[in-house]
C-alpha cells in the first residue's frame, strides 16, 4: 500500500508529530508513505495533490491520500482523486461533500475534533488564569482556516464578561507569533495596554510571542511582560510542552502574589510545588486528565 500524506507546514511542532505518526505507522504495517508539506498556502496544496494524482501511472499513484487542508477542504482535489482510484481522508476538518464520495467504491472519511468546543475549553481556561477578569492578547490562526474561526467562537461564548480580547495574527508557526508581537509593540499604545494574559492558539504562537516581549523589551518592561500568563493549545500526540508552558505560567502567578520575582532558596522547591499543582489543576480542567496520550 502506498499512502500519500499532505499537511499544512514542516515549520509547526503538530504537523510535524502527525508525519512522525504516520511514518511510524506506516514502518509498522509494511506501507510506504509519502509527505509532502504545503508552506501554508492553499493554492501550493492543491497543486501538489492534482500533480500527484493527474502524473502518476496506475502503478505508482498513491492508494489514498490524507489531507490536513490549508484552506479549503479541496472538494475538486477530492473527486479527482476518486475518480482515479485513490482513496481520500480529512484531518482535522468535515465536509458534506464526503457523505456523496462514500457512495464510490474507494474509501473516504475524515478525522477530526470539535473545533468550537476546542475553544470553549481554552474560554475556560482564561477564567481560572484571570479570576478577576482582564485584557488578554489573544494570537489568532490563519484567516484562510475555518478551524480557528470556530476556536474562535467557542472562546468568546465561554469566557467570562470581565475579560476582554485583543487579537493579532499569526501562522501557527513559533515565529509568526513572534513576529506578531514585534509589529503590535511598534505601535504607540502597546506598551501602555493593560494585558493580563496572553495566548495564542497553539503553543507554538505563544511561545514565540514570550520571546519576542523578552528579546524586545528591557528593564521594568520586560519583568511585566515576562511574569504574564502565557498559553496556547496542547500539541496533539503529545501534552507535555503545554503543560511545561503552563507551569511556568503557575509559576510566574504564584510568585507575582507572592509579591517578589526572585526567592529565597528555602521558598524556591516550596513556590515550584505549589505551581506545579495549580498547573495540574488548570491542565486537568482543560482536557480531564493529567496528559492526552
Amino acid at each position: 500500500m502506498n499512502f500519500l500524506i499532505s499537511l499544512i507546514m514542516e515549520e509547526n511542532a503538530y504537523q510535524q508529530d502527525q508525519a512522525a505518526a504516520a511514518s511510524e505507522a506506516a514502518r509498522r504495517l509494511g506501507a510506504q508513505v509519502q509527505i509532502l508539506y504545503a508552506d501554508n498556502d492553499a493554492i501550493t496544496q492543491s497543486q501538489q495533490l492534482l500533480n500527484v494524482i493527474q502524473s502518476s501511472s496506475a502503478d505508482s499513484r498513491p492508494d489514498a491520500i490524507v489531507c490536513h487542508p490549508v484552506g479549503t477542504t479541496l472538494k475538486q482535489v477530492a473527486r479527482e482523486a476518486m475518480a482515479r482510484g485513490t482513496g481520500w481522508a480529512l484531518l482535522n476538518r468535515e465536509d458534506d461533500y464526503l457523505t456523496e464520495l462514500r457512495n464510490a467504491d474507494m474509501p473516504t472519511f475524515c478525522v477530526t475534533v470539535d473545533q468550537e468546543e476546542v475553544g470553549r475549553i481554552q474560554g475556560r481556561q482564561f477564567g481560572v488564569l484571570l479570576p478577576r477578569g482582564g485584557l488578554v492578547l489573544y494570537i489568532l490562526g490563519p484567516s484562510m482556516n475555518p478551524v480557528f474561526k470556530q476556536r474562535a467562537a467557542g472562546m468568546e461564548s465561554t469566557k467570562p464578561s470581565n475579560i476582554q480580547v485583543t487579537t493579532l495574527r499569526g501562522n501557527l508557526t513559533e515565529q509568526s507569533g513572534h513576529d506578531a508581537v514585534t509589529a503590535w509593540l511598534q505601535l504607540k499604545t502597546s506598551r501602555t495596554t493593560p494585558v493580563s494574559l496572553v495566548a495564542g492558539q497553539n503553543d507554538n504562537m505563544a511561545i514565540g510571542a514570550r520571546k519576542a516581549f523578552e528579546e524586545i523589551l528591557s528593564g521594568e518592561e520586560r519583568e511585566r511582560w515576562s511574569t504574564l500568563p502565557y498559553t496556547g493549545y496542547p500539541c496533539a500526540s503529545n501534552s507535555r510542552p503545554s503543560l511545561t508552558l503552563l507551569w511556568k505560567t503557575c509559576l510566574n502567578r504564584v510568585r507575582k502574589e507572592k509579591r517578589f520575582s526572585a526567592v529565597r532558596p528555602e521558598l524556591e522547591s516550596r513556590l515550584r510545588f505549589q505551581a506545579f499543582f495549580l498547573a495540574v489543576k488548570v491542565h486537568r480542567r482543560r482536557h480531564g486528565c493529567l496528559f492526552l496520550f
